[in-house]
């Protein structure tokens, strides 16, 4: 409450310690039941203690890089502080700190000699110092607002990109619905009834119509592809290559390549899977080299002394979330449906382990796929036995084993609960169908073993990928398969004008021409069929139902809309259609629409209050909240947790939609004009140009800052109230560019890029920030910006009930 004498860090203290008369404390809870912001600060700093009583519980394999930099006197104070914790309690690492730091004394007792030419280059490489990752105590800063502020302290000037995985041991939140547990050569995208099959002698991807078995596209991606996950959250199909480590992704909606990266993996990639509730992409990888950089059962058992490793990776920014080292070399690393366990799968052993602590909780026999049943309470592990195959279960009332004849390929789990086993005949392939109590209930016949599989639950038919000529085998009264041609020859890559709709198959054809021969009908490729072009050179896109767009969220296939008569809806950037989600308060004053995991915010300054929209169901809920009405800046972290922060306060407040709990962290000025959360759960903050200060780092001069977000390169973007555009990278800001006017906002498109747009009258001025393009004018009455799959820009024209869509043919 503002105006309110708040209770003093001391008395909160105090009071937590049991430290108050009767009288005080008697006052003090009088306080905190009219006081919200009293309140949090309790709660926050009741968590905060409970956080640091659990500092000192690091793993043994996270606290070896903080004993190394120990020993060569580079670790920093909280380094130092968590080191001494654990030593405090743990006589092998205590053993290993010695050994550490008695090897500076052996090497002093070798006998001089002079070094070899590769020593000396070595150490001339030395004199370019290395930039250490600063600490992050990721056991226990993340977990509560009151810790948080410790993160933010230590973000501010660090560094905002690495080249090494981090050294905590962060908990991976990610929650997999493993419907498929081995290496993917084929995955099946539901939505679009497309199967998408990788090549890998040819190093292409094909879109292949699940219906007609008609292909759609044909894409290359190059270098020596080795395995698909499909990711939901942006619309893409990535592929692996486990040899360069390169991370490839393919747009659903126009078959194009929008992006590569590089992954930041320890050893040799072996498993790709991507989380379809967070996104978070998951790699297992083993430090030992293989034979094989896909592991091709039975011949991929693991090196002996091979270690593995689990990286959780942001989908977007490609920066690593967290790293798990695991005593074992996993070819798979599988999660249930919750989140609460996972399967470390390798041709010795299958290990079931505590998917927060990667603690071995049992162990199986290992195989060449394993998978969690859609409940997450059963385990089916497929391997060899002898010449034929063999299922071992896990779960109540499940048996032992089960028998098959066949040499094992693959195994799935079933949407309708049991699994579903991929064998070799050696004639071809057959999938047993298992029930939920662990008996065979049926068979279907391939007329190929192929090396994955997946399942169309609409039509009751598997589909099995394979290598070489072969690509598909469908099952059924048929049996059909999918032959590649036998000669290729794609484009290097995907026009970024290939049309998302494919040609109309002949049901006769098993195989037609690739999709990138196809010359469309007429009008840029990728637009709703709707959009018309308008004089002013874009396209106009009419909206129906009286539609005034005026808030705009997300960007990519789906983006998120709140109209003029207070309706929340989405509109779908390849077919225009709208669906109405929610009727928000018609008597709010809405300013801002921020989407995060799960939960989408609209704020009413106005009014006070938050409108919390669940995506999952369309459920809305609207709570007061009086310090929205003069905060000035907002963000969603990885969390769902809305944060707030300036206006009269010098408080950065948030509020989890989950539990209803509200948290506030002192930052000590009131001057705060913007936010922001990256994918580390760091918070960012702006101050007024009072300060010159942009989140602690030293900047130009600037105005106010109005925006801030992070690239996917992980490089920090501000805009100003006088148009400026301030980049900051490894602690160094500076005004890079002009956004043409006042920024209005700074947009991430689908790909992580950045855009800025400034809004006058009849016109809106937008440019990236993260290419070399220069700004660009559209003449359209704009109140917001958002970008579709391919990138274009879409412009939110209420006055007109129209979205604008800018096609060049040049980006």
């Amino acid at each position: 409450m503002v105006g309110l004498p708040h209770c003093s860090p001391e008395t909160l203290s105090a009071l937590l310690d049991g430290e108050l008369s009767v009288g005080e404390r008697a006052r003090a809870r009088w306080h905190l039941e009219s006081c919200l912001e009293c309140a949090a600060r309790l709660a926050a700093s009741r968590r905060l203690d409970a956080d640091l009583r659990d500092a000192g519980q690091l793993s043994c394999a996270s606290l070896l890089p903080f004993l190394s930099a120990m020993a060569d006197d580079e670790a920093t104070a909280a380094e130092r502080t968590l080191a001494v914790a654990h030593l405090a309690d743990c006589a092998a690492c205590r053993g290993v700190s010695a050994e550490l730091r008695g090897a500076d004394v052996r090497l002093s007792t070798l006998p001089a000699a002079a070094p070899s030419a590769r020593v000396d280059a070595f150490i001339v490489a030395l004199a370019h110092p290395r930039i250490r990752r600063a600490f992050r105590p990721v056991t226990f800063a993340f977990r509560t607002a009151g810790a948080l502020a410790i993160a933010t302290l230590i973000a501010i000037g660090s560094t905002l990109l690495q080249v090494s995985p981090p050294a905590g041991d962060q908990a991976a939140q990610s929650t997999e619905v493993a419907m498929v547990a081995a290496i993917q050569r084929v995955v099946f995208d539901g939505h679009t009834n497309t199967l998408y099959l990788l090549d890998s002698e040819r190093a292409e991807v094909s879109a292949v119509d699940a219906t007609t078995q008609s292909e759609r596209a044909r894409v290359s991606v190059g270098g020596k592809p080795t395995a698909l996950a499909l990711s939901a959250s942006t619309n893409r199909v990535l592929v692996l290559d486990a040899t360069s480590k390169r991370l490839t992704e393919i747009d659903l909606s126009s078959h194009a390549i929008v992006a590569t990266s590089t992954l930041v993996v320890t050893g040799t990639p072996t498993s790709l899977q991507v989380d379809p509730t967070s996104g978070k992409i998951v790699v297992a990888s083993i430090s030992a080299p293989v034979v094989n950089a896909v592991p091709a059962p039975p011949a991929a058992a693991s090196a002996a002394g091979a270690t593995g490793h689990v990286t959780v990776i942001d989908p977007v920014s490609k920066e690593v979330d967290s790293v798990r080292a695991v005593d074992v070399a996993p070819q798979l690393v599988v999660l249930d449906a919750k989140g609460a366990q996972a399967l470390l799968i390798s041709a010795r052993e299958t290990t079931v382990v505590d998917a927060a602590s990667y603690k071995s909780i049992d162990q199986l026999p290992g195989g060449v796929a394993a998978a969690f049943d859609v409940t997450g309470a059963q385990v089916a592990v497929l391997s060899a036995d002898g010449n034929a195959s063999r299922v071992t279960f896990r779960g109540a009332g499940l048996p032992a084993s089960l028998a098959l004849p066949g040499h094992p390929v693959t195994l799935i789990a079933m949407p309708s609960g049991g699994f579903a086993a991929l064998v070799d005949r050696g004639t071809g392939g057959e999938i047993e169908v298992i029930d939920a109590s662990g008996h065979l209930v049926s068979s279907a016949t391939v007329v190929l073993a192929g090396r994955s599989v997946t399942f169309d639950p609409t039509t009751a038919r598997f589909a099995v990928g394979g290598d070489g000529g072969v690509g598909l085998a469908f099952s059924g009264g048929s049996s059909t398969a999918v032959t590649a041609p036998a000669t290729s020859a794609p484009p290097t890559a995907p026009p970024a004008t290939a049309p998302a709709a494919s040609p109309t198959p002949k049901p006769s054809v098993v195989a037609p021409s690739p999709i990138a021969s196809v010359t469309p009908a007429a009008g840029p490729p990728g637009l709703p069929p709707a959009a018309q072009l308008a004089p002013n050179g874009t396209y106009r896109l009419a909206l129906a139902d009286n539609h005034r767009p005026v808030l705009l969220a997300g960007s990519g296939r789906t983006v998120w809309f709140l109209d003029a008569a207070k309706r929340l809806a989405t509109i779908d950037t390849t077919t225009g259609a709208i669906t109405d989600v929610a009727q928000l308060p018609v008597d709010g004053t809405f300013t801002r629409l921020l989407l995060g995991t799960g939960h989408l915010y609209a704020v009413d300054q106005g009014r006070g209050r938050l409108a919390i929209v669940t995506i999952g169901t369309g459920g809305v809920d609207v709570v007061g909240f009086p310090f929205v009405t003069s905060a000035a800046g907002f963000a969603v972290g990885i969390d769902d947790k809305i944060w707030m922060a300036g206006g009269e306060s010098s408080n950065v407040v948030s509020f989890d939609p989950a539990t209803k709990r509200v948290a506030a962290i002192d930052f000590r000025t009131s001057s705060i004009t913007a936010l922001h959360v990256d994918s580390a759960a760091r918070v960012w903050y702006a101050e007024d140009a009072t300060t010159q200060a942009l989140i602690a780092v030293g900047s130009p001069r600037h105005a106010s800052v109005t925006s801030l977000v992070m690239d996917r390169e992980g490089t920090l973007w501000a805009g100003t109230a006088a148009g400026e555009l301030i980049s900051v990278r490894l602690g160094i800001a500076g005004v890079v560019a002009s956004a043409g006017g006042p920024v209005a906002g700074l947009v991430r498109d689908a790909s992580g890029g950045v855009w800025s747009f400034a809004v006058a009258p009849g016109t809106v001025t937008y440019r990236s920030l993260t290419s070399p393009a220069g700004p660009q004018i559209a003449a359209v009455a704009a109140s917001g910006l958002a970008f579709d799959g391919l990138g274009r820009p879409w412009i939110a024209d209420p006055a007109g009930a129209a979205f604008g869509i800018v096609v060049s043919e040049g980006r």
